[in-house]
């Protein structure tokens, strides 16, 4: 369990690191401009990285729910006396 969480963890910081890291490079002159084609290709790579990022988010929040309802269920037991 403590592994799943390690590399959930792991991947989200990864992710967040990826998405950062395009913002912090030099930006390209003002005069020079972006193609369409390029700032699409942008825009779906960032969508991308969000897009799997939310869902290792709730791949960890499932399984952290689903091994906390596992322990805590009622079981009955009958004692049969012979």
């Amino acid at each position: 369990m403590l592994t799943k969480i390690l590399v959930t963890l792991l991947v989200t910081v990864g992710c967040l690191w990826f998405a950062s890291s395009k913002r912090e490079q030099n930006r390209p002159p003002l005069l020079v401009v972006a193609s369409k084609k390029d700032q699409q290709r942008n825009s779906m790579l960032r969508r991308g990285t969000y897009m799997f990022m939310f869902i290792m988010l709730l791949a960890a929040s499932v399984m952290i729910y689903i091994e906390i309802s596992d322990n805590y269920t009622t079981v009955t037991v009958h004692v049969i006396n012979t």
